[in-house]
């Protein structure tokens, strides 16, 4: 008798074959739609939730979206002291140039920290309804950082050499450090709007910060080329260099030429003393020959950018020309008394003048005094302490030489040489600051026009 099939047998398992049997081929379709069957049948699986990320991310993603101290500090406030410390001290305008000519380059200089330090107040208040200003605002402070940046490119071999020597080295990197930082700012605002892309304003902010200091440097730009054209040697060049001066020149800027040292007024005059420097006595021949007056009857113009702390460096002084109009030096008083004897044909005039310092240094006093028709100085006489003295007559050579040593010793001298036909330089030195004064008689004869 037969044994009965074992359920628990692999030949009694429905769909199982035993071994050595391959399943038909419809048997492995009814098996993949049995399992499709079951897959449906399954409840929907819950949507996966986005893994929190791990505190290291998460301040990695921080980090990236607001800038931190260090990008404060090369941004804004190095950029910012800097500015500050030209303003009031004008440090490079007197060893240099001056990078802050106009009131307009003052505020480019001083818009860029400013801008870096709205973006970083931004970032952190997360002020995004406010992105697309900052967008223009960021492309205006990167054009101003650049330019500065090429401003100050001749200087920084130099600011390295000294920051190695004196530590002084990081003043001519300021605008690189800023442009850097304005740069990373807009890096910063791209990651921080919903869009990455698309943060406009870059060349327009960048081309209206290019405007804004093009339009501001072009008077100074347009007279030094005039200028340089009417310092030429040749007649011909020199007349059209006056021509172009009438025509396109800046009187204020011909007349700081008048009184600026070589190669230390703006950044224009320091880019053109490479090729050769329009001296100041040159500067004011040429300012004759195009307005007609000398410079000295202008006002002095006003230094900018707080170089009035070295206007006691008097580039004139000592020196064989009467020079620019001193700041706070005048003449308080002047009294003429005046004889003629008829019979001699010769007239006697005494003129006797004071000047007064109201500046916080010594200065000098110079003046070209007209003489009449075949006159001279006859007479010179200086008070010191209340008591007044007579002058020596000598030579030019020897009293120009002993005149320059008493003015390097800082006493009491007065000077007075021909400067031409019927024309007369008078100097004395120290006129004493704060109120101070300096008293000279000068006596003057000439003969009668009979």
């Amino acid at each position: 008798m037969p044994d009965s099939p074992n359920p628990s047998s692999p030949q009694s398992k429905p769909g199982l074959k035993p071994p050595g049997m391959e399943p038909t081929e419809a048997e492995v379709a009814s098996a993949i739609g049995s399992l499709e069957q079951s897959l449906k049948s399954l409840p929907a699986a819950a949507p996966a939730t986005k893994p929190l990320p791990s505190l290291r991310q998460d301040s990695s993603r921080q980090r990236r979206k607001s800038p931190g101290l260090f990008w404060l500090t090369a941004g804004v406030i190095f950029p910012a002291l800097v500015v500050l410390l030209e303003v009031t001290t004008g440090f490079c305008a007197s060893v240099f140039f001056d990078p802050i000519p106009t009131v307009w380059h003052m505020l480019v200089a001083a818009f860029v920290p400013a801008v870096n330090f709205l973006i970083w107040l931004a970032l952190r208040k997360d002020w995004r309804e406010h992105r697309r200003a900052l967008g223009w605002l960021s492309g205006a402070a990167i054009g101003g950082a650049a330019f500065y940046t090429l401003v100050f490119l001749p200087l920084m071999p130099i600011g390295a050499f000294a920051l190695i020597l004196f530590g002084l080295g990081l003043l001519p990197m300021a605008p690189l450090f800023a442009l850097i930082a304005s740069i990373t700012g807009r890096r910063y605002l791209r990651r921080w709007q919903e869009q990455p892309a698309k943060l406009p304003g870059l060349w327009p902010g960048l081309a209206l910060t290019l405007i804004v200091l093009a339009a501001a440097t072009l008077p100074d730009v347009m007279t030094r080329f005039g200028l340089e054209m009417a310092a030429s040697a040749d007649a011909a060049t020199s007349r059209r260099g006056d021509a172009w001066l009438r025509w396109m020149g800046d009187r204020d800027s011909m007349l700081r030429n008048c009184y600026a040292r070589p190669g230390r007024t703006d950044f224009v005059s320091f880019l053109f003393s490479f090729g050769g420097q329009v001296n100041p006595e040159e500067a004011r021949r040429i300012y004759y020959r195009v307005t007609g007056a000398p410079f000295s009857d202008a006002p002095r113009p006003e230094l900018k950018t707080g170089r009035s702390l070295f206007d006691w460096f008097d580039t004139d002084r000592g020196g064989s020309a009467a020079g620019g109009r001193a700041k706070d030096l005048s003449m308080a008083s002047s009294r003429m008394d005046q004889s003629v004897d008829a019979n001699a044909g010769v007239s006697y005039l005494e003129w006797t003048l004071l000047f007064k310092n109201q500046a916080a240094w010594q200065q000098e006093a110079r003046t070209q005094i007209a003489l009449p028709p075949g006159g001279v100085v006859s007479r010179l006489t200086l008070w010191v302490n209340g008591e007044e003295r007579e002058a020596a007559f000598a030579a030019r050579g020897k009293v120009r030489q002993a005149y320059e040593q008493v003015v390097r010793q800082r006493r009491d001298p007065v000077l007075v040489t021909t400067s031409g036909p019927d024309r007369v330089l008078v100097q004395c030195f120290p006129v004493p600051p704060d109120g101070g004064e300096m008293k000279i008689r000068i006596g003057i004869t000439a003969p009668v026009q009979l």
